[in-house]
């Protein structure tokens, strides 16, 4: 059966109960239907022999690399075999706590229809060490600098940022993305939506905001153990 949503996720180095914990969020919060789309960077735990477990049981398809790809060639793998109209990618490290934020910002998708959606996050453009290339977005790329000569003649000290959304927990319109190339593979996981959503803005697509805090990223000992202590797990087991 074909599905409308596709979650890509990519793991690798030790991760398998982070992993767990946001898959047990994901299946128990979430109403609507979906496939998920795992790559495996070569992880050095026992995350591949969890993952076989977890396909007998739910529509999981992994992906095995022998190397660590990184995040930015692993989702690109994933969009160039995702079937669905929706890829959402969220990050093994993301922790659902307390509602179905998957079906809210499924629904906003459909209300707004733009290309991209995810939780905001501010970028500096000036500071970012990763973002040194710009032959993909040269018109952005003027319209920064534009920006930055306004913002000096107010205060020496400000600078340029964009709002963008992160990466983490971000929806996106396939067939919008493939329009525009996927992932731009010369920035990696800490940068990658920063492209992606400029080469949208070139091509006179635009992106949008969610907001909703119970998506956490990198959660705290703390809150991982409350929100493993209310969950079930999917394989009936204890970690």
């Amino acid at each position: 059966m074909k599905h409308e949503l596709t979650v890509g996720i990519t793991t690798h180095g030790r991760r398998c109960e982070w992993l767990r914990d946001m898959l047990n969020g994901l299946y128990y919060f979430t109403q609507a239907e979906f496939k998920v789309i795992i790559v495996d960077n070569l992880s050095e735990d026992n995350t591949l022999d969890y993952l076989g477990k977890l396909a007998e049981i739910k529509n999981i398809e992994i992906i095995k690399n022998k190397e660590n790809v990184d995040d930015t060639r692993g989702m690109n793998q994933i969009l160039s075999v995702v079937d669905s109209k929706y890829l959402l990618k969220i990050d093994s490290d993301t922790l659902f706590t307390q509602k179905a934020p998957v079906d809210a910002i499924l629904k906003q998708m459909e209300d707004t229809r733009v290309s991209l959606i995810g939780p905001y996050w501010d970028l500096s453009l000036r500071r970012r060490k990763e973002i040194v290339e710009w032959g993909h977005s040269s018109g952005m790329k003027n319209k920064f600098d534009q920006a930055d000569q306004l913002v000096k003649t107010i205060n020496s000290h400000f600078e340029v940022t964009t709002r963008l959304p992160r990466g983490n927990f971000m929806l996106m319109q396939v067939a919008d993305i493939r329009k525009v190339g996927c992932f731009d593979v010369r920035y990696l996981h800490n940068a990658m939506e920063y492209s992606l959503a400029m080469r949208l803005l070139e091509a006179g697509l635009d992106y949008a905001e969610f907001l909703d805090e119970s998506v956490i990223h990198r959660p705290s000992d703390d809150i991982r153990l409350r929100a493993r202590a209310q969950l079930p797990d999917l394989l009936g087991e204890k970690l």
